[in-house]
């Protein structure tokens, strides 16, 4: 009997290429899903520690928990801090918040194109598994037809080396010779 050939071979290997690439797709959306985390966590450090800075610079009280006036500036320490230098990092604290705005931004949109390759990936395993199914189905059919055939030559070379069959019995009640 002839070798086991699947009929939807051509249609499994692209669904198998179809699978690596969605796999390399997730592979790379994960990345830049984690690199964008790693810019928005930068910038959230760098934001806050700048903030800090300013906030220690213009009221030297609230470090220690003790200004009264929370996070803003009080008018007697902020003539000890030159006005340009307080613009300066005002300037580079607004900076910041638009790279953290952007860094969000861009996490989201790492994060929606993270879930479409998932879907994706998804798909294409379960489309792979299908036809892998099919193909164990097909080559389970092709090894039974196989067995049933080498049985059905095994029994005929038995039966020519025992010789011809016997005759069929006689069927029961009186088909017979007795007058």
């Amino acid at each position: 009997m002839k070798k086991f050939q699947f009929s939807l071979q051509p249609l499994q290997s692209l669904r198998e290429r179809e699978e690596q690439r969605a796999l390399l797709e997730y592979a790379k959306m994960v990345a830049e899903l984690q690199e964008a985390r790693t810019r928005l966590r930068m910038n959230d450090l760098e934001l806050d520690a700048c903030s800090r800075f300013m906030q220690s610079r213009c009221c030297p009280l609230s470090e220690r928990g003790e200004c009264p006036c929370g996070s803003t500036a009080s008018s007697t320490s902020a003539s000890t801090w030159p006005a340009s230098e307080l613009a300066q990092l005002q300037d580079y604290i607004l900076s910041l918040s638009r790279q953290k705005a952007l860094s969000e931004r861009m996490m989201k949109t790492a994060n929606e194109n993270f879930q479409v390759a998932l879907t994706n990936l998804l798909s294409a395993r379960k489309a792979s598994a299908v036809l892998s199914k099919h193909r164990e189905i097909q080559r389970r059919t092709h090894v039974r037809r196989q067995n049933k055939h080498e049985q059905k030559l095994l029994d005929e070379i038995s039966q020519r080396r025992s010789g011809p069959p016997p005759p069929p019995p006689p069927p029961p009640g009186g088909g017979g010779d007795a007058a």
